[in-house]
């Protein structure tokens, strides 16, 4: 039974990143990564341009999770 809600759960997790990186890449035409939860704007946008990109914006996916998700402008 835990076995089956650990993958139900993993299974929303990837499925919710996957929306995240759809939305993120029809609102800006970029090359982008999302990289994890979202602790804040300000901290998503500072993590993403110490790594080289050139924008970090929280993404919300249904129910309520937020992915920081880093771009670079082609």
């Amino acid at each position: 039974m835990a076995h089956t809600v650990f993958s139900i759960s993993a299974l929303k997790l990837v499925l919710a990143a996957m929306v995240a990186i759809m939305l993120f890449s029809t609102l800006v035409m970029s090359e982008q990564m999302c990289s994890g939860l979202c602790q804040g704007e300000a901290a998503c946008d500072a993590f993403c341009k110490s790594n080289q990109w050139e924008i970090g914006r929280c993404v919300e996916v249904p129910p309520g999770v937020k992915f920081c998700c880093c771009a670079k402008y082609i």
